[in-house]
């Protein structure tokens, strides 16, 4: 008895030790709504949605202001996280109506 006893302390000591929990559990907080709120004031990215987060992944490889005609937009430089080919050049509409096309934005 005292062998199995052994064998699943170390079992759990090494579920306790196991990097992947520490990562589970870094991404699955617990709390109350006042401490996630606290959390929220300190840090407001915390409270962004997925579209949001999308986009900031995006913006997060540059953009650059172009004139076409007479208007101007915001070109992306990172266009294969949209799906879109590399050296596909499109502005800011065309980028709108493709992700419509896709479904990922819709009308208010």
């Amino acid at each position: 008895m005292s062998g199995k006893r052994d064998k699943a302390s170390e079992l759990l000591s090494r579920v306790h030790e196991d990097p992947i929990l520490e990562s589970f559990q870094e991404l699955h907080w617990e709390g109350s709504f006042q401490d996630y709120l606290e959390l929220a004031l300190d840090d407001p990215r915390l409270v962004r949605n997925a579209f949001q987060r999308l986009y900031d992944m995006v913006l997060s490889h540059g953009t650059e202001e172009v004139v076409k005609n007479k208007e101007r937009l915001v070109r992306y430089r990172q266009r294969l996280v949209l799906g879109f080919e590399p050296g596909e050049d499109m502005d800011q509409r065309e980028v709108l109506e493709r992700l419509e096309g896709l479904g990922y934005v819709g009308e208010e």
